[in-house]
């Protein structure tokens, strides 16, 4: 029953919040919205923010679920942005509030967890002299990282999603490789700011074609440094 009352005070918040801007939503118009009532909310949520991070913590961890192959970089792009498109509403009056800190932490875990996995596709060997050993331990310490830092949320959902949305815990296993590092961080930050730029822009249609054409020229260039420099992405 716990459970359902939360998921129900969840829906009535992602109804109300695709209606209107956040800071005119109130905790009696969510317990009026869900039938319960004031203290009933304040039993499980000490206020709207904490009720929102944890709608931001279900979408980007449904949205990681649904990604258990990605092999492009247009992938990438697509996961990246179908966070936004799909909640159009809510994130806009989300990313227009004092709390899009928020969204923008929920968006950075999800634009890393798509750049890893098209890298750890792509180049399953991992880069340099790591071996598939070495890759298959890293993997394992990312997953044993990312569980102990999950929300008491996060943790009803299968550690395999989980596992897949922990930003530090994938830095953490990057740094052991300082090419594969930078390769991954600028990848992962040219995809955000794409994001944020749709989101600045008013969500226009042809700025999720612009992002794939931008992510591929960008790895072109580093491909080609690479290469100058010794190294291989290819």
């Amino acid at each position: 029953m716990s459970d359902l009352t939360r998921q129900a005070i969840k829906a009535s918040f992602r109804k109300l919040l695709s209606e209107r801007p956040l800071a005119r939503i109130t905790v009696r118009e969510i317990a009026a919205d869900c039938g319960i009532n004031r203290n009933t909310f304040y039993y499980h949520y000490h206020d709207i923010p904490e009720l929102m991070e944890e709608l931001m913590q279900d979408e980007a961890a449904a949205l990681i679920a649904g990604y258990t192959d990605i092999s492009s970089l247009e992938d990438c792009v697509e996961a990246a942005f179908r966070f936004i498109v799909d909640n159009r509403r809510s994130i806009n009056h989300i990313f227009h509030s004092v709390k899009r800190e928020v969204f923008e932490q929920y968006l950075m875990r999800i634009c890393s967890f798509t750049i890893t996995s098209w890298y750890n596709t792509a180049f399953p060997t991992g880069h340099g002299n790591e071996s598939n050993e070495n890759s298959e331990i890293n993997e394992n310490r990312e997953r044993s990282n990312a569980n102990s830092d999950r929300s008491d949320v996060t943790s009803r959902r299968s550690n395999a999603n989980s596992d897949r949305s922990d930003v530090n815990s994938r830095r953490s296993n990057d740094s052991e490789d300082p090419a594969r590092e930078r390769f991954l961080r600028f990848l992962r930050y040219e995809l955000f700011g794409a994001c944020i730029d749709f989101m600045n822009e008013g969500m226009p249609t042809e700025a999720i074609d612009e992002a794939k054409h931008l992510l591929r020229l960008s790895l072109n260039a580093i491909t080609t440094q690479e290469a100058v420099s010794g190294n291989s992405y290819e």
